[in-house]
């Protein structure tokens, strides 16, 4: 049977790019919530200005994930987040 043939037949599944996120980076948001910040904000613990300056800092973040979310719209993987920007300027 001829490779292309092959791959067709048994086509690997793909799970939902938002399923591959979570369970990707699980033990990295495991890790972040223990340290930092992110430990001291879960803990109630966090300045106007520390909460203001990590919201800048994620708002950086986003405006990236949106971009490249938007420039890949096209994949199937990415297609099903395409209905509302999560990020507002």
């Amino acid at each position: 049977m001829p490779l292309v043939a092959s791959l067709s037949a048994n086509p690997s599944p793909r799970p939902p790019l938002a399923t591959a996120l979570r369970e990707g980076t699980a033990e990295l948001h495991r890790e972040a919530e223990r340290a930092g910040i992110m430990r001291e904000l879960l803990r109630g613990r966090v300045t106007r200005g520390e909460y203001c300056a990590l919201l800048r800092n994620l708002h950086a973040l986003y405006v990236t994930l949106e971009a490249n979310r938007l420039r890949h719209a096209a994949d199937p993987a990415i297609a099903v987040h395409r209905q509302a920007p999560s990020v507002r300027a």
